[in-house]
């Protein structure tokens, strides 16, 4: 699913248990959003913060979540160990979506990837 909200474009899969947009990664990504909007100008253009943790997500399942933020732009990756890699899950993403080499894992059960909306 793709869809543009709050000045950004979401490019999110499904949840392999619902069959639907992953709507923990999604709920997680529009308040990564919000935050990244609500802190605009005190952005520096090489900030980056990533964090782990578990979710309960609407499925009825926890999950290990891993996400990263930077200036203009977030991941949310659900259903990994939450001491998974975020680089190996970045390139992971990266190939998944240009059709390129995707590595050797982790991969995670669902993702919510967000950049900014070009006006």
């Amino acid at each position: 699913m793709i869809l543009t909200e709050d000045g950004y474009r979401y490019s999110c899969t499904t949840c392999p248990k619902t069959g639907q947009p992953c709507t923990l990664g999604l709920r997680m990504a529009k308040q990564l959003g919000r935050a990244l909007n609500a802190g605009d100008q005190a952005i520096d253009d090489d900030f980056e913060l990533t964090g782990h943790g578990r979710a309960e997500g609407l499925c009825g399942q926890s999950c290990g979540v891993v996400y990263s933020v930077y200036k203009g732009g977030f991941r949310v990756f659900c259903g990994v160990s939450e001491d998974a890699d975020p680089n190996q899950l970045r390139q992971f993403a990266d190939g998944f979506l240009s059709n390129g080499p995707i590595g050797s894992g982790p991969f995670p059960k669902a993702m919510v990837l967000g950049q900014e909306a070009v006006q």
